[in-house]
């Protein structure tokens, strides 16, 4: 029992730090609110090439079309490029109801993921010596509200070299897996994003809806992130490489979380694979720079972010599998420790719970009416959040039998 307690006492003042830091964040993201990253009007001069890559998503990408068209936008200054892989995919049809769109068929399908798809478009833009401004990446399910491009082309012409718009979800109201899920970008919007931005400093890209100059990726010579998760590869890069990144809170633009859990967690094991990935490429490249500038914002903020949230993802699978571990050698030595061990790991879930739960609350309360949310599907949401997050563990270990692959996320949503 002593054990227990010693392990139980670590977890507890592990949590305590971790709720710290949250709190730190809180001060961050509030301290000298509004002092938000000045841009330009630029006249919607920018010249924009869209990359859309949309493999067998039929089902969706006319509502992004359809949006990106009705923007408030000049057509002149926009190219997109939808990506498919078989010319009997239906996508293709339905983009040749539109002009300006051109559809770009990929040539090696043995690599599936995202990011190579990209790569072989940019790739082939430069090989035609096609010119633009700034390429921006949306996938197929997107909405871009009317004023995405207005938005983004003001960064642009404020000399940024990549912006992030602000995602939301076009099904808050489809289930609870939805909305939990969509809180995932709400938390980047509002813990990362925005106050980062607001201080200068490198803002965190979520896969779609942002901008990267033509300059950077040609001195890049296309592409070159092919990761599970290529947003967070280009996000490390753009940290350790020094890019001036923004974050364009205006630029508003909807895509679709999975509505089941399965699918979430399919997702997330992407995610979380993605994640370690990442860490251990530019591991050497973040280290460099914690030792060129240990106490830039930058550095600080990452340390902020991301290692208590590992730390408490960490805490509590320690504490579950020490709790049940205890209470089964209990069980079977028939001892009277079963109940206590139950009462202790109930009490700890109990604690875990109700600070998720407020972490919920008020996530929602910055999100405000940003979000098209019922009262109804923002209770419920508050009250399953916690349990999302548990899920993570199932990911966590999914990590250790499924390949690095691309699992397919089927997109069905319609407009927003």
């Amino acid at each position: 029992m002593k054990l227990f307690l010693f392990i139980e006492y670590f977890c507890i003042s592990v949590l305590a730090l971790c709720i710290l830091s949250f709190l730190l964040l809180l001060v961050f993201a509030r301290k000298n609110k509004g002092r938000a990253p000045s841009l330009v009007n630029s006249g919607d001069s920018t010249r924009f090439t869209v990359l859309i890559p949309a493999g067998n998503e039929s089902r969706v990408i006319e509502d992004n079309l359809g949006a990106i068209f009705r923007s408030r936008y000049p057509r002149e200054n926009l190219k997109v490029y939808v990506i498919v892989e078989s010319v009997d995919d239906p996508t293709v049809e339905i983009c040749s109801r539109y002009e300006g769109v051109e559809v770009f068929y990929r040539r090696d399908l043995s690599k599936a993921m995202k990011g190579y798809a990209l790569d072989e478009c940019v790739k082939d833009i430069f090989a035609r010596r096609e010119v633009s401004d700034a390429f921006i990446v949306l996938d197929a399910d997107n909405v871009v509200a009317p004023d995405f491009f207005s938005k983004m082309s003001d960064a642009y012409a404020a000399g940024y070299d990549a912006g992030a718009g602000r995602r939301n979800n076009k099904d808050w109201n489809s289930s609870v897996v939805s909305s939990a899920s969509a809180l995932t970008f709400s938390a980047i919007n509002t813990l990362q994003n925005k106050p980062k931005s607001d201080r200068g400093m490198n803002v965190m890209f979520s896969g779609t809806g942002f901008f990267v100059s033509y300059r950077v990726l040609s001195e890049l010579g296309g592409w070159p992130f092919a990761s599970l998760t290529e947003d967070y590869e280009f996000s490390s890069f753009a940290v350790c490489s020094g890019l001036k990144t923004v974050y364009v809170e205006e630029a508003m633009y909807y895509d679709e979380q999975p509505t089941t859990l399965s699918q979430s967690i399919v997702q997330r094991t992407r995610w979380v694979r993605g994640f370690f990935h990442v860490r251990r490429a530019y591991g050497k490249a973040r280290r460099e720079l914690a030792k060129r500038s240990p106490k830039s914002r930058d550095v600080v903020v990452m340390k902020l972010g991301t290692v208590p949230l590992l730390a408490f993802a960490f805490d509590c699978i320690l504490y579950i599998f020490s709790a049940l571990a205890f209470m089964i050698a209990a069980a079977v030595t028939r001892s009277s420790g079963v109940g206590f061990y139950l009462n202790r790991l109930l009490f700890v879930a109990t604690l875990i719970y109700l600070v998720i739960i407020l972490f919920t609350v008020f996530l929602f309360k910055k999100e405000g009416d940003a979000i098209d949310i019922t009262d109804k599907n923002k209770f419920k949401t508050v009250l399953y959040h916690p349990f999302f997050l548990s899920t993570y563990v199932i990911s966590a270990v999914r990590c250790l039998f499924v390949k690095d692959r691309w699992e397919v996320i089927e997109h069905t949503s319609g407009k927003k």
